[in-house]
């Protein structure tokens, strides 16, 4: 290695003035061509990367009772054999039960939370007094009537999808149902609690 640039320092003494100069301007003009080069590479913008897989969905899961729920809602029997009647619900309908379950009963259980959104279905298909409160938002906000209501009220999730199973078996022409201790007999269209357990009756 040493032997090769000995012999090119030779050869470039040997050269003349002018050879030099064109040499190191041959140079000068290759080592700007390259540093340009890069200069452009670097200013090229970068593809982006793309996951290989989409991202996950933020469909909201449909439970297995039928119900679907985009702007409106409708509620089908989840069984074939069952003859259902189809009526369309706003999204708005579900909340309003899940808010009014959770500021009336949100500390029983399950099965007398359900209770309480029966008493409710129960009242928009009854006649006589019930008989202008035909749907679930005029029976929930009638002045006096549902008081653990409150549109500020949280939508526990848990509460929300029994409010939709629940929805689902009287759209599919359930029985109300009944509780031994708790709800004896239907129909029911009234109720009170001590904060732990409600009970429920036909009249008040």
């Amino acid at each position: 290695m040493q032997q090769k640039l000995n012999t090119i320092k030779e050869w470039f003494k040997n050269l003349n003035s002018l050879q030099r100069t064109i040499l190191v301007a041959v140079a000068a003009v290759v080592i700007t061509a390259v540093l340009t080069a890069c200069v452009l590479h670097s200013d090229q913008p970068q593809a982006e990367n793309v996951p290989d897989t989409p991202p996950a969905s933020t469909a909201v899961q449909v439970p297995t009772t039928g119900v679907e729920i985009s702007d409106s809602v409708t509620v089908e029997s989840g069984d074939p054999s069952t003859e259902t009647t189809k009526t369309p619900l706003t999204s708005s309908d579900v909340t309003l039960l899940a808010k009014t379950v959770w500021g009336e009963a949100r500390g029983c259980t399950p099965e007398e939370q359900r209770l309480v959104v029966w008493t409710v279905l129960q009242r928009v298909d009854a006649d006589g007094a019930f008989a202008q409160y035909n749907t679930i938002e005029a029976v929930i906000t009638a002045p006096g009537q549902f008081v653990g209501y409150d549109e500020k009220h949280p939508v526990d999730p848990d509460i929300y999808n029994l409010c939709l199973e629940a929805l689902a078996e009287w759209q599919s022409g359930a029985e109300p149902p009944t509780h031994e201790i708790y709800a004896p007999t239907a129909p029911y269209y009234f109720f009170d609690g001590d904060g732990r357990h409600n009970w429920f009756r036909e009249e008040w």
